[in-house]
């Protein structure tokens, strides 16, 4: 039992360690020798325990991507999103999934490093497979297919314009990536800022989609 916990321990620790590195440097310019140091463990660990570098990034996206949760975004509009809904229910509908974007971008319970990996991976050609799957493919078509219901235009170029700037606000923010040369453990969000980021992205969103942004 002793010695499974220690393992575990030994993963989350590479994993931890080798996310905050890769968020920091870019995942292809961060060696092993450095993620076992900052992990307080040996350099063959990696190999022990995830097969190689390449398999330590796979766990890596594992970890972020069940942490960043994008799949709950789909839910939230299978459970909310009903036919026939008055202009009162549709803004409701936006508030309520701006408010979640928001919250799969960053939470204050989780580490703020994995805000800043999925967006600078978002910029290499590897990371953009991962994003593609999440962001992409999963929220992007769905805010698209709501703003274009919601708004009656038919501009696929608008609805995406519609989407994209939502989403740019907090990713940029929670990023912060005019620091990723000084990216630092303790560089914490500022909440009372980022709240009021939401409240102005609801209302652009809301204003953009034809909807009162006081109903």
């Amino acid at each position: 039992m002793a010695t499974y916990s220690n393992s575990m321990k030994t993963q989350g620790a590479l994993i931890e360690a080798a996310g905050e590195l890769f968020a920091d440097k870019g995942i292809g310019n961060v060696t092993t020798r450095e993620i076992a140091a900052k992990a307080g463990t040996v350099q063959n660990a990696i190999t022990y325990h995830f097969g190689g570098i390449d398999g330590l990034v796979d766990a890596v996206w594992s970890y972020v991507l069940i942490e960043w949760e994008p799949g709950s975004f789909a839910r939230y509009l299978q459970e909310n999103d009903r036919p026939g809904a008055s202009r009162a229910e549709q803004a409701a509908l936006i508030r309520g999934a701006i408010h979640l974007l928001f919250g799969i971008m960053y939470r204050p319970d989780r580490p703020l490093w994995i805000s800043k990996f999925v967006v600078r991976s978002a910029m290499t050609a590897d990371g953009r497979e991962y994003v593609a799957k999440t962001v992409s493919g999963n929220i992007v078509p769905l805010m698209t297919e709501l703003f274009t219901r919601i708004s009656g235009c038919k501009d696929p170029d608008e609805a995406r314009c519609w989407t994209l700037r939502i989403l740019a606000a907090p990713m940029v923010f929670t990023a912060n990536l005019t620091e990723y040369a000084k990216f630092r453990r303790g560089n914490a969000v500022n909440r009372k800022l980022y709240r009021k980021l939401e409240e102005v992205t609801i209302r652009e969103a809301l204003f953009a989609a034809g909807l009162d942004p006081e109903i």
